[in-house]
C-alpha cells in the first residue's frame, strides 16, 4: 500500500507574547503510522520515516528522519489516529 506523502499526526495552538518561548511535546503512537496491508491487517513496517514540525505544511521548521527497526502487526481497535500536543513554559 502507498502511504500519503504527508499526514498530520497532531497539532497544538500556542499563543506567545513577544520574546516568550514555550516547549511543545508530541507523543506519537506507533499505531498512527500503521496501514492496511494486502491481507487487510494493520501493520507498521520497518524502514525510515521523515518527521516534520512546522507552522503549516508549507512552513516546516524542523525535520528529522527516524528509523523503524521492526515490522509489527496490531489490532484495528487499538489504533490511535491523532496525538495532542502538550504545551509547557
Amino acid at each position: 500500500m502507498v502511504r500519503p506523502e504527508r499526514e498530520l499526526a497532531g497539532f497544538a495552538r500556542v499563543s506567545l507574547r513577544p520574546g516568550e518561548t514555550k516547549h511543545v511535546t508530541f507523543r506519537v503512537s506507533p499505531s498512527q503510522i500503521a496501514y492496511l496491508n494486502r491481507e487487510m491487517r494493520w501493520m507498521v513496517e520497518q524502514g525510515e520515516m521523515d518527521v516534520m514540525i512546522g507552522a503549516s505544511c508549507e512552513d516546516i521548521r524542523y525535520e528529522e528522519t527516524i528509523k523503524i527497526t521492526d515490522t509489527r502487526y496490531m489490532e484495528g481497535p487499538d489504533r490511535v489516529f491523532y496525538c495532542m500536543g502538550e504545551v509547557t513554559a
